[in-house]
């Protein structure tokens, strides 16, 4: 079992052993040449736990050597962890700062990505730059994307498709797009400390899919159709095994790294 050793905690034990001690220094008389008071053992123990040393009072038996220089080295000790577990304690609020700005960059990302993929469809409807502002306001988000593309307009999906395949430059964009969050999401797994097997699984094929689909010879056949299904999946929340999904898994793995 690991013991959780925070400054404060390390702090509060350092602190007690001066009335511990103190105690301790006080019932014992015996040590002494004479007897101390109350308020005299408790300085005789501050001093000793701070390792000033005045040299005011001393111990005169070994018993008494063995239980200062006790003390002594409990307050060494207790400094040591204390400067440890506070320098810890700083890093790993500055790890948790660093993660917290990287998953926010993606987050940022992802929306950006919507946005833009968002914008290369409506120019393959448009069949060009000339597209509906409006629609590019509230398209990115999933269920509005689904809605727009759904199987009741299923014909839109196919002319973005056709213009992918007829109208290279436009292919070309949305591979860009696809290439340059794919990196986002590399840089994010790189630089987080997720520890759930299945978000780490799920973003590095996801990562790592637009890399087969621009270089394996399966895909070479119809590229625009998966690059198509790619981009559906993502955009509208299509899955082949599981149909349409209600939640944005994608924004929901980002989130969990």
């Amino acid at each position: 079992m690991k013991i959780n050793l925070t400054p404060k905690s390390i702090g509060i034990f350092y602190l007690s052993l001066v009335p511990i001690f103190g105690i301790i220094y006080w019932l014992a008389d015996s040590l002494w040449k004479t007897p101390l008071g109350l308020v005299e053992s408790i300085y005789f123990s501050v001093v000793t736990i701070t390792t000033l040393g005045y040299g005011d009072i001393s111990p005169i038996t070994d018993a008494g050597r063995i239980l200062t220089g006790t003390q002594a080295l409990l307050g060494i000790v207790s400094i040591g962890l204390f400067l440890n577990s506070v320098s810890e304690r700083r890093a790993e609020l500055q790890e948790k700062k660093r993660h917290d700005a990287v998953v926010e960059h993606l987050l940022w990302q992802y929306q950006n990505f919507r946005e833009s993929v968002t914008e290369i469809c409506l120019r393959g409807i448009a069949g060009g730059y000339n597209t509906d502002w409006k629609l590019k306001l509230h398209l990115p988000e999933m269920l509005k994307f689904r809605e727009y593309f759904s199987e009741n307009n299923s014909e839109k999906w196919y002319i973005v498709l056709n213009a992918l395949q007829s109208d290279d430059g436009l292919l070309q964009d949305l591979l860009v797009e696809i290439d340059m969050f794919s990196e986002q999401v590399t840089f994010a797994l790189n630089n987080t400390s997720a520890n759930d097997h299945e978000v780490l699984r799920f973003l590095t094929r996801f990562s790592q899919h637009p890399h087969r689909l621009n270089n394996l010879d399966v895909y070479s056949g119809d590229k625009v159709k998966y690059i198509g299904g790619f981009i559906y999946e993502i955009m509208a929340g299509w899955s082949v095994i599981d149909g349409y999904r209600d939640n944005d898994l994608f924004l929901e793995k980002f989130k969990k790294l």
